[in-house]
């Protein structure tokens, strides 16, 4: 049925025009939404499971999309950029070195401003919040004490050095990777920790002590025993004493007999003494003397005999330009490459060699 409609006239309708699509437009939409429509079809790859042989752990997934960014980045970057800071920080070298090295090393990097370390941040927030609530009158305030050598607890790495892979470099990690940063003079650490990192350091390049390397995508098919030998090095500061807890992390199971390790550990004893209170025996009980002086000959030979070893005066000399050991220990981790926990904490993985247990403060 047809009905004749009046014609409506609207004001606002003057100026609008009126637009037909064409039939090639048509035909692109549709072939568009057919596009769309195969898309939804395509069926998704298979995730790989353990035991595939293209299965990756989180932690690989995640080392391969940092190279990759850093492949990116460094495309993106010009050759002019490069040349113009190289040419600066060339320039500034001479002047800024040692401020060079504060910024690389970890530990520095809150040095002139130490009030906005993180954890003085989340703690300043955290109480002043409290005082607020309670209404009170008080006002939290950071006291700043020594900025260098105050560091007693250290965990450091050992890895290849970047110049030489078959010696050894001790350090830490850099933020938020697995790039070795190597400080054998640590402003932040105990003089004691720079000095066993030197001894430990010395001691492997004899030994050829093989460090542990990292992983990477070029040592993806090493077993774990071809990882190396030493994996990190934890170093404890008794601050009555001054004496190092030394431990090394070894890459190996405990029970089984090393003879590196065992050099390792005669090279490092020779190279340090064990403090006073670990070495000295009890003293013995103070023997009454009988009779005038002079007149038992057997006390003034006693007396000669005491007198006789210059030798220990020497040795004392020696031992007290070497580094003080409260005590040293193995720790035995053969733990998987992938995995980043530095100690093996189940008690068999655990070996005392010399020194107190403990450190009591």
């Amino acid at each position: 049925h047809h009905y004749n409609m009046p014609a409506i006239h609207h004001p606002t309708m003057k100026d609008t025009k009126t637009t037909t699509a064409s039939p090639a437009t048509n035909a692109a939409a549709a072939s568009t939404k057919t596009t769309k429509k195969k898309k939804k079809h395509i069926f998704k790859k298979k995730i790989p499971q353990k035991g595939d042989p293209d299965y990756l752990s989180p932690t690989q997934l995640r080392n391969r999309r940092k190279r990759n960014a850093k492949k990116k980045g460094n495309q993106q970057q010009p050759q002019q950029q490069e040349s113009s800071a190289n040419n600066s920080a060339s320039n500034n070298s001479n002047n800024k070195s040692n401020e060079d090295e504060e910024l690389k090393d970890p530990s520095m990097k809150y040095i002139t401003y130490p009030t906005k370390t993180p954890i003085v941040r989340t703690a300043t927030k955290y109480i002043e919040s409290l005082l607020q609530s309670s209404n009170s009158n008080n006002t939290f305030h950071v006291y700043i004490g020594p900025l260098y050598h105050w560091r007693t607890v250290s965990k450091l790495a050992v890895r290849p050095d970047a110049t030489d892979k078959n010696k050894v470099a001790i350090g830490l990690f850099a933020e938020n990777s697995h790039s070795l940063l190597p400080v054998p003079k640590c402003k932040a650490h105990h003089p004691s920790i720079n000095k066993v990192v030197e001894v430990v350091t010395n001691a492997c390049h004899e030994l050829n002590v093989i460090p542990y390397e990292s992983n990477t995508a070029d040592n993806e098919s090493k077993s774990e025993e071809e990882m190396g030998q030493l994996r990190y090095i934890g170093v404890n500061v008794d601050r009555s004493s001054g004496g190092a807890q030394v431990t090394l992390v070894w890459n190996g199971k405990s029970g089984e007999e090393d003879e590196q390790l065992e050099k390792l550990v005669a090279n490092i004893l020779n190279e340090m003494v064990l403090c006073k209170a670990e070495a000295e025996e009890p003293p013995m009980k103070r023997q009454r003397r009988r009779g005038r002086r002079g007149d038992n000959k057997e006390e003034t030979q006693s007396k000669d005999n005491v007198k006789k070893p210059v030798s220990s005066s020497s040795s004392s000399n020696n031992d007290s330009n070497k580094v003080r050991l409260h005590s040293l220990w193995i720790n035995y981790n053969s733990s998987w490459k992938h995995s980043n926990r530095i100690f093996e904490y189940d008690e068999s993985c655990w070996r005392h060699v010399v020194g107190s247990t403990s450190i009591t403060e």
